[in-house]
């Protein structure tokens, strides 16, 4: 041993008088042994080993060690002589905050899937039922079970009306867990994009008429077909006039255009005339189960926008949002112009 600091000692939780300049550090190697420094095994080979480990370093080296209560990192180095110099940095603070962060990051973990499974074992096991009385529903407004007066007729209609409203939340909640488990796959096939447009605009036309909002389309009668997963396709569409026509006020208006071509993609845009967003509640609105200040009082679970994200960027496209308080919002899907069927 040529020369040592005082700190080395603390460090290494070495008692003082153990180094000795001029003498040999086997002692040093022993006692860190038989502390357990080296793991477990005989003490003496454990000292051995540490001795030929030493001689053999040749060029810089690095190692992360137990010395007694503490872990460090040692890093060694031979200077022009052949000695062997090392330096240790207490790690220990920092190791102890990574086996932290590492636990809670497992614990999140397990308590996401945990989660996940929940609601998409629950959400399965509520649209069984749901499904029943939906069908039921329409079998009495239809005069399966004999003729029905007005006031029963509004009822059924209720019903079937609130269990749809009901079936598309659960749906929504499905999708979501299935997302964040991995488990949601796409199911690619080739349809006519103006076709599911024009039919998605009939789930969302008796609310606007109900509600005095003006419908607009515009897209070429020409539109191709594309490749993609057409119940999730649909899904968007669904989500993005449902909430353009929630969010917009009597006399408003709501507009559908689309797109497509080789060098942009397909592109749909709906624009509303609603209570818009300021630009900071943008992110708000794309959070799983977000609410926006426009959207506290109305109906819904803040899964329509997030959804609707995850489900374009799975078909490897993006989703875009302007927005003004007051003025409305304009919600743009991309999707890649791989997805277009040429029939030239």
């Amino acid at each position: 041993l040529q020369v040592f600091s005082q700190r080395y000692l603390e460090i290494a939780e070495l008692p003082d008088g153990l180094f000795v300049v001029g003498d040999s550090i086997i002692e040093v190697l022993r006692f860190r042994a038989n502390r357990g420094d080296y793991g477990d095994g005989d003490p003496e080979k454990l000292m051995q080993e540490r001795v030929d480990f030493l001689n053999n370093i040749e060029a810089d080296f690095y190692q992360e060690q137990a010395m007694g209560s503490r872990i460090c990192e040692v890093f060694w180095k031979r200077d022009s002589d052949g000695d062997l110099i090392s330096v240790t940095n207490d790690i220990t603070e920092r190791k102890v905050t990574e086996m932290m962060l590492e636990l809670a990051k497992e614990e999140a973990f397990a308590a996401s899937s945990a989660k996940s499974e929940f609601l998409a074992n629950m959400s399965h096991e509520l649209r069984t039922p749901l499904n029943a009385v939906i069908g039921f529903s329409e079998a009495l407004a239809a005069g399966i079970a004999g003729p029905l007066n007005e006031k029963q007729s509004g009822y059924v209609n209720d019903i079937r009306v609130s269990g749809d409203h009901l079936l598309a939340l659960i749906t929504d909640v499905l999708d979501l867990a299935k997302i964040e488990s991995g488990k949601l796959d796409i199911e690619e096939s080739e349809f006519d994009l103006l076709e599911l447009i024009n039919t998605t605009l009939s789930f969302v036309r008796g609310r606007a008429v109900e509600s005095g909002i003006e419908l607009v389309t515009d897209f070429p009668n020409d539109l191709p077909p594309i490749r993609a997963d057409v119940r999730l396709i649909k899904q968007i569409v669904v989500n993005l006039l449902s909430n353009a026509v929630k969010f917009t006020p009597g006399g408003g208006r709501v507009s559908i255009a689309a797109s497509a071509d080789a060098v942009r993609g397909v592109i749909l845009t709906v624009t509303d005339t609603g209570a818009g967003m300021a630009a900071e509640e943008i992110p708000k609105a794309l959070e799983h189960f977000g609410r926006t200040r426009s959207g506290q009082d109305k109906e819904g679970t803040g899964l329509g926008l997030p959804l609707v994200k995850n489900m374009c960027e799975m078909h490897g496209g993006y989703l875009n949002i302007t927005s003004s308080v007051g003025v409305g919002t304009t919600v743009t899907v991309t999707l890649p112009a791989s997805r277009i069927i040429d029939r030239s």
